[in-house]
């Protein structure tokens, strides 16, 4: 159905099924808990006033591009829980920082030195990387907004945790893998925030879709919180 989507251009989605000539709707559980009755935050009038006060120069399109992944997250949890995990972190990068130039590094480190071999450019870059990779980027953003790990897991823990879900990221964006299997084990049946398993040829911790969604809702919500009001609409 979705190559059909793609080919014809269309919004297509299954409705309704045939099983031995019996019609069945397409129902399925929800993976990710929703609030009924809607619980509207205290602060939501605080918070839209500093939504609106949301600098031009691009944090603006930024937040807003992040909230449009969660919606869409939201949206496609259940049909196609893959794309969702994977659009959950999307939300984190829209955010996270990426004014760190490798090239201005680079010369920072070598300024002092007449030559540098490419082994120690190499060695630059991996400490780069560790320091202001895109990895690092997504953990720190989610940290520096989200503490309610400190109930279940120890720093360490939890950055782990962190790690893995930027890995599993990889596995998706670089492999093509599916984790509906493993979504549903945590939400579905073990209804747990995380479980240990293995994926490709790496031991990882594998993040419950209803905890990513909660885990990113928070950071968005939070990153708001902090931002300056001002009387710009």
């Amino acid at each position: 159905l979705s190559w059909l989507s793609m080919v014809l251009k269309q919004k297509l989605k299954a409705s309704s099924s045939r099983l031995n000539n019996i019609q069945k709707d397409n129902l399925k559980n929800e993976i990710i808990y929703f609030d009924s009755p809607i619980n509207f935050p205290e602060n939501i009038s605080d918070l839209y006033i500093k939504f609106k006060s949301l600098s031009l120069d691009g944090l603006l399109e930024r937040y807003v591009r992040a909230c449009e992944c969660y919606q869409e997250a939201l949206l496609v949890s259940t049909s196609n829980p893959t794309i969702s995990f994977f659009l959950f972190i999307v939300c984190m990068e829209c955010l996270s920082n990426k004014d760190y130039d490798f090239y201005q590094y680079l010369i920072k480190e070598v300024s002092n030195k007449e030559k540098t071999s490419k082994e120690e450019i190499t060695k630059i870059h991996d400490k780069f990387i560790s320091e202001y990779g895109l990895k690092n980027n997504f953990i720190q953003l989610i940290l520096s907004h989200f503490d309610d790990w400190k109930t279940n897991f120890s720093e360490e823990e939890f950055r782990k945790l962190l790690s893995d879900i930027y890995t599993i990221r990889s596995f998706f964006t670089h492999k093509g893998e599916n984790f509906e299997k493993y979504i549903k084990l945590v939400d579905s049946t073990l209804k747990s925030k995380s479980i240990f398993t293995e994926i490709g040829d790496k031991e990882l911790e594998f993040p419950g879709l209803n905890y990513l969604s909660s885990i990113v809702r928070k950071v968005l919500i939070n990153f708001l919180a902090k931002q300056e009001t001002s009387e710009t609409d």
